[in-house]
């Protein structure tokens, strides 16, 4: 048999190739044949993608190719695997499977096809994904899991579980009931969610792209995408499903959350930076997928930042162009919540570039704060890597301590007594409440739910969450198997999220908070214009600045560095927009019970009435109006703002 040959596709008709994988026994030769088409959003081809590890390429398997057989191709041993699998034994089977269908041997078709991936997997009939053999009783396995979602009702926007139907039995969606598995099964469910196929960068294009009607094939059984997905979401909620499997119960309940992520529809309105971040766990070989691989994922509002898959430029600059094209369209420094200063910093990679090429970092701190009010940013690339952004100096750090939480009661509870300010339970709070109340709130990054509307049933109440803190400082001896209720376990899973890779911080004004575990004294708490997260700056020589991190600074999370306080009978919070599929800041009147998305200190009444006619003004989702914040007007209010030389 002669190696086939490619014919090339014609751009112009948007051609793309599929495969016929024809009829046979399982055991009997692989013979297909491949054939252009046009890839047209009004009349699609009718195919399903393949989503599937590569492996290795070692020792491939030549298949059969023609009417009659008369070429060769060769493929990896995983797809040679996959393929007896995937034919029907009646009838023929219609594919897009890359390796096959694209000419790997042609760089400029290879480029070109690429950019087509996203309306492949997306105007595809299925995407079938294939996860490999049977294997540690998955056959078992996919049955279980798919009675399981049977049985349950997710709604992934509120994070809530419901019964399926009126014979349901509602224990399936208890969050507080352990689900009826055995140790084996918990064991083999892990080994199923380990597979590499999970791991793969690309798999968050392929398989959140898809139709809802994308298949799982384990072997010879099959599993609905949307059964696995919500057998997940059950695992990840349901409180310590995999305690059975400590210590490694921690690494399962962050793979869960990890594999929720892949195909949440809510993601689509997240920042890109949240999207790259929620990614940092896939494998990839080439650094730049870390934004190539996901771009297609993003919302609309993102496609103005014009960023274009570029390999002949470094990591670096990728990473670095992210940034500066999302300030200068955003007029936003979002991006900069997801830097941390690490010993292991690429030398070109200036700090104020998130280093996407490592995923062991500290998870993002998901609070209900807007640091720096609704103001717009104040930056510029300048030569030399310097990102020069506007901002002020809120607090000196004092002291910062690195904390260590294990997956035990007893480690957490003696940390949590290690870290605690002296005198707490008596001590007044510089930003006002009590020290206790600070502490309780800094240690979760105030994530109670309290502070969202409609309340999160995930999140623990602050006043029950209060008075565990209180008494792990006061009982010692608590012996270490005691029984936690839900609040106690939600607060403590919170703490462990947050605190983990980071260090507690006070400063010379009494605030504490918690920031990037290489923060040290000296360094400075400052709020710029246009980012919501405090970040640690550390000064270098020349009036220049590191970026060391994101932190949580009680008392300056809503805006006081920039305006006044907010009013007492005010509390930020996060409230769900139906329009926005997403929970947006603002503030509950405690004494009308009312929500609104203006700010008090800036809308109608507020600050917004000292302002002149040409001042900004933002609509907000309620149809209301808030001022938004630019370095003039503060500076007009006496802010004393300065320029960061970021490096």
């Amino acid at each position: 048999m002669a190696p086939y040959q490619y014919s090339p596709l014609k751009e112009d008709l948007n051609e793309i190739r599929v495969l016929i994988l024809q009829p046979g026994d399982f055991t009997a030769d692989l013979h297909i044949s491949i054939h252009k088409v046009g890839l047209t959003l009004d009349d699609p081809p009718i195919y399903e993608a393949l989503s599937y590890v590569w492996g290795t390429t070692d020792n491939p398997v030549d298949i059969r190719i023609g009417p009659s057989g008369e070429d060769r191709l060769a493929i990896t041993q995983n797809l040679a695997v996959a393929l007896p699998y995937l034919r029907y034994q009646d009838k023929i089977r219609t594919l897009w499977i890359d390796a096959i269908c694209v000419n790997q041997q042609d760089l400029r078709e290879r480029s070109s096809q690429v950019k087509k991936m996203a309306d492949i997997y997306r105007l595809a009939d299925h995407v079938v994904v294939w996860l490999g053999t049977e294997k540690d009783n998955s056959a078992h396995i996919l049955r279980i899991l798919s009675q399981l979602s049977s049985e349950i009702k997710v709604d992934y926007e509120l994070a809530t579980m419901s019964p399926a139907s009126s014979d349901s039995v509602p224990d399936w969606s208890d969050r507080s009931l352990p689900l009826p598995y055995s140790i084996d099964e918990i064991c083999n469910i892990a080994s199923l969610l380990n597979r590499a196929w999970f791991s793969r960068l690309w798999v968050w294009q392929e398989i959140r792209l898809a139709r809802n009607n994308s298949i799982v094939i384990c072997g010879s059984d099959t599993i609905s995408w949307q059964s696995l997905h919500q057998a997940i979401f059950c695992f990840y909620y349901k409180q310590w499903a995999f305690d059975s499997l400590s210590p490694d119960s921690g690494q399962v309940q962050a793979r869960l959350l990890y594999l929720l992520n892949i195909s949440d529809d809510t993601t689509s309105y997240l920042a890109f930076g949240d999207i790259i971040r929620r990614s940092a766990p896939c494998k990839c070989s080439d650094p730049k997928d870390r934004i190539y691989a996901v771009l297609s994922l993003l919302d609309r509002s993102v496609e103005g930042i014009n960023i274009e898959p570029d390999y002949t430029k470094t990591t670096a600059q990728v990473y670095q162009d992210v940034v500066t094209r999302h300030v200068e369209h955003h007029k936003s420094l979002g991006m900069l919540k997801y830097c941390e200063l690490r010993n292991d910093m690429p030398a070109e990679m200036p700090t104020w570039v998130p280093n996407w090429t490592v995923a062991d970092t500290a998870t993002p701190l998901y609070s209900c704060g807007r640091a720096c009010g609704h103001s717009e940013a104040k930056a510029q690339y300048r030569e030399g890597g310097i990102l020069s952004a506007t901002g002020v100096i809120s607090a000196s750090i004092s002291s910062a301590d690195e904390m260590v939480f294990q997956c035990t009661y007893r480690s957490m509870a003696d940390e949590i007594r290690r870290i605690a300010p002296r005198n707490i339970e008596d001590s007044p709070y510089p930003a006002g409440s009590s020290l206790i109340d600070a502490f309780c709130s800094t240690m979760c990054v105030n994530s109670f739910s309290d502070t969202i509307r409609p309340p999160q049933p995930v999140l623990p109440q602050f006043e029950k969450s209060r008075e565990f803190v209180l008494a792990v400082l006061r009982d010692h001896d608590r012996h270490p198997n005691s029984t936690l209720d839900s609040d106690e376990s939600k607060y403590l899973g919170g703490v462990a999220s947050v605190c983990e890779n980071r260090s507690f911080i006070t400063t010379e004004g009494g605030y504490i908070g918690v920031a990037p575990k290489a923060t040290k004294p000296g360094d400075q708490v400052c709020v710029l214009l246009g980012l919501p997260q405090p970040l640690v700056l550390r000064q270098t020589s020349g009036l220049r600045y590191q970026v060391v991190g994101e932190c949580y600074v009680h008392g300056l999370m809503n805006g006081e560095a920039v305006l006044d306080p907010l009013p007492d009978n005010y509390q930020a919070i996060l409230s769900y927009d139906q329009g926005l599929r997403g929970y947006q800041y603002a503030f509950l009147d405690k004494q009308t019970g009312n929500t609104q998305y203006y700010d008090p200190r800036t809308g109608e009444g507020g600050l917004g009435g000292q302002i002149d006619k040409e001042s900004i003004w933002e609509t907000l989702p309620d149809g209301s109006e808030d001022l938004v914040l630019t370095s003039d007007m503060l500076k007009r209010r006496g802010v004393k703002l300065q320029d960061f030389d970021l490096i």
